[in-house]
């Protein structure tokens, strides 16, 4: 997923849209054969308070002054708005990848899979017999349905909807490649909430406190936990939002596309969801459903562009040539459009195929399997516990989790467990003097 790829060979626009903590960020980009130029970024502040008939009236205002395109319209929603899952499944499931991720889907969703709007990716490429890393987002159905609904009326249909983690990762990603790790930060009035790319893998964390120094120092700690990260030196770290500057020593990024600078740093995560209507690979899975969305590949209109060309040509040569040449021109035009019709033909199979193979996943969904939650909250005890500490029992009821282990000083591992965010409500139940303890805790992050 998180991957640069897609070539862009002609002329495309897109223009990103994030809403933070009630602020509309925007962003609109332009392609031209691969070459990208940020035609500007914009916001509007604290837009979710305004009326919706206001909002509609400021976003009609600012699209028109600035002539901004409304034909690829991509929305990033904030975090708590949805869920970013990661699997690793085996090499051999890749022919029928679709069908093992929706069989997980069930467990990984926190809503029933009725009310839910999801979608995933993969990393691009991997060597043959390396595991897949699949990144699944997951929105309730009711989040996206209003959300295009608004934009719609509005004048701005939506060709795709994602969450800002994964949006921030493919727009890092796609920006810089994946050779090195990549840090991004957003930090806000309401807390920091960060991502990594590492290894083509994602990592996500959040601290609420409203201290953004403290708060951006413990996201950047548990991102290089996560992720792996031993070299702190190699990471590229990008830092946006609008308390951006508050953390020491930032200095803004400029990101890699002309017409860009410093400042429109401050918007990365308009800038992200403006690329994912770029990017013909390597974005962010789009949840918006393939009938709610205003425009799919623009792959779809090739052959159409090609017909209409060579009819236009065709029409031109008959008014400006002899009788006898406008029957050749005529033959050669017939022959090209016999050339282009398999490929119409292919495209409209390919799209009545998809549909068709969606209804049959969708027959599917009463076979999902459970959730893989206690394999993370392993592997975050793991990352936490100190190396002379281990668990001998781990046991799960519920969200209550119970642990039993050893550990030099069990009081402390009750206190770093209890420092992180990633638990609640640790309670040391059981200590001895020889370091046998018992635990009981909740994960800090509901699925």
């Amino acid at each position: 997923m998180f991957l640069p790829g897609g070539s862009d060979t002609m002329l495309k626009s897109s223009v990103g849209l994030e809403i933070v903590n009630g602020t509309l960020r925007i962003a609109a980009i332009g392609s031209l054969f691969g070459r990208r130029r940020l035609r500007g970024t914009f916001e509007i502040p604290d837009f979710e308070s305004l009326s919706p008939d206001d909002r509609r009236r400021r976003l009609r205002q600012l699209f028109k002054a600035n002539g901004l395109s409304t034909s690829s319209v991509h929305l990033a929603l904030a975090h708590g708005e949805g869920v970013v899952r990661q699997l690793r499944l085996p090499a051999e499931v890749r022919d029928k990848l679709d069908d093992v991720v929706r069989l997980q889907v069930e467990g990984l969703s926190p809503w029933p899979l009725d009310q839910v709007c999801w979608n995933f990716g993969t990393s691009a490429g991997p060597k043959r017999g390396e595991p897949l890393t699949v990144t699944v987002v997951i929105v309730p159905r009711t989040v996206v349905e209003a959300r295009a609904a608004f934009f719609r009326e509005s004048g701005l249909p939506l060709g795709g909807i994602t969450v800002s983690g994964a949006a921030w990762a493919g727009g890092a990603a796609t920006l810089w490649g994946a050779a090195s790790p990549i840090l991004v930060l957003g930090c806000e009035s309401s807390g920091v909430d960060g991502v990594a790319v590492s290894g083509g893998r994602f990592f996500s964390t959040s601290d609420a406190r409203s201290d953004t120094v403290a708060a951006a120092r413990s996201v950047t700690e548990q991102l290089l936990s996560r992720g792996r990260i031993s070299d702190p030196e190699a990471v590229r770290i990008v830092i946006h939002g609008a308390r951006a500057e508050s953390v020491p020593d930032s200095i803004p990024i400029e990101l890699p596309i002309e017409g860009a600078t410093p400042a429109a740093t401050v918007r990365f995560g308009a800038v992200a969801s403006a690329l994912a209507g770029l990017a013909d690979k390597g974005a962010a899975p789009n949840v918006l459903p393939l009938e709610m969305r205003h425009r799919l590949s623009p792959a779809h209109l090739v052959p159409t562009y090609v017909l209409a060309a060579l009819i236009l040509l065709g029409l031109a040569a008959l008014g400006l040539r002899e009788p006898y040449q406008n029957s050749v021109y005529a033959a050669l035009l017939e022959d090209e459009i016999a050339v282009i019709a398999p490929q119409v033909a292919d495209v409209a199979d390919r799209e009545a195929a998809l549909l068709a193979a969606e209804e049959r996943f969708a027959a599917l969904a009463g076979h999902l399997s459970a959730t893989d939650r206690n394999l993370e909250v392993l592997e975050t005890l793991a990352t936490l516990l100190p190396r002379t500490d281990w668990l001998s029992s781990y046991a799960a009821d519920g969200n209550r989790i119970t642990i039993e282990g050893m550990a030099v000083d069990p009081a402390a591992v009750r206190s770093v467990l209890e420092n992180s965010p990633e638990f609640r409500d640790v309670q040391l139940d059981r200590a001895d003097a020889e370091g046998s303890f018992t635990m009981t805790l909740t994960p800090g992050v509901q699925p």
